[in-house]
């Protein structure tokens, strides 16, 4: 008989959910696909670039994470702005995975630092919710979830049973793990939906072609994301598929569409 069962899982980051103090949501999931970014601020400029100014390139870099379209700093923002979330009330921030461990445990979850860096919210030198950025995007009343480590184990019980949940980990963090990146030299090649290269550090070195995202072992990612693969392949492929449809009239499979791609990207 198993007494105890040990609950653990990673999330896609990027993405985030806003509830009341009874854990309901103000609107739906907001993930990393969101481009509201994109929207007018004003007549003159997006939300995007008013973030890109608005904030300090220090604050930002400080995160790890360039002000780009998807982010929860950038869609939090936007969000507030626009409403959706309200300004007068308390607001709960949640990743996904934390906020699977709230529905799970009915307690308030601790965040691992992987998805909390995810956020853009987060001061990776001084390790905790960066003040400047909320302060700046005014989130002042937005109760961020407490930093964790894999051992803040939340203790709830299913079936007679003891059940521990772990902390959600970021997605990437957990496959480069599976994947037995731990060698500071090696490189990790990673071709999905979206391809991303990466490599271990033991510092957080900032630089401007990569990000920095924290790992386990007190180690951190340097990582280079949003490198085309099978979703841009996808558009191409559409487009051929078009092509051959309006003018050919030939319905043509994307295998044979894929085969004619490598024979001729193979070829001299």
């Amino acid at each position: 008989n198993i007494d105890q069962v040990n609950l653990c899982f990673s999330n896609e980051m990027h993405g985030f959910v806003v509830t009341n103090e009874m854990g309901i949501p103000y609107c739906d999931y907001i993930s990393w696909q969101d481009e509201c970014a994109y929207e007018k601020y004003d007549k003159d400029i997006n939300y995007l670039d008013y973030l890109k100014i608005h904030l300090d390139k220090k604050d930002i870099e400080k995160t790890g994470m360039p002000i780009k379209a998807g982010l929860p700093n950038v869609n939090l923002f936007y969000y507030l702005k626009n409403e959706i979330i309200p300004k007068d009330k308390k607001v709960y921030f949640y990743t996904l995975g934390d906020f699977l461990v709230k529905y799970i445990t009915k307690k308030e979850p601790y965040i691992h630092i992987t998805n909390a860096a995810a956020t853009g919210i987060y001061d990776l030198v001084n390790h905790c919710w960066s003040k400047e950025i909320i302060s700046g995007l005014g989130f002042g009343h937005i109760i961020f979830p407490k930093i964790g480590n894999a051992e803040d184990v939340i203790v709830t019980e299913y079936f007679n049973k003891k059940v521990n949940v772990f902390p959600a980990i970021g997605d990437q963090q957990a496959a480069l793990l599976g994947a037995n990146l731990f060698e500071n030299d090696v490189i990790s090649l990673n071709f999905g939906t979206c391809a991303q290269i990466s490599c271990l550090s033991e510092d957080a070195n900032f630089g401007n072609s990569y990000q920095i995202r924290p790992f386990f072992y007190n180690r951190y990612i340097k990582t280079i994301p949003h490198i085309p693969s099978r979703r841009a392949i996808n558009v191409f492929i559409r487009f051929i598929e078009n092509i051959l449809y309006y003018f050919v009239l030939e319905n043509v499979q994307n295998e044979d569409i894929l085969t004619a791609l490598d024979s001729t990207l193979g070829s001299d």
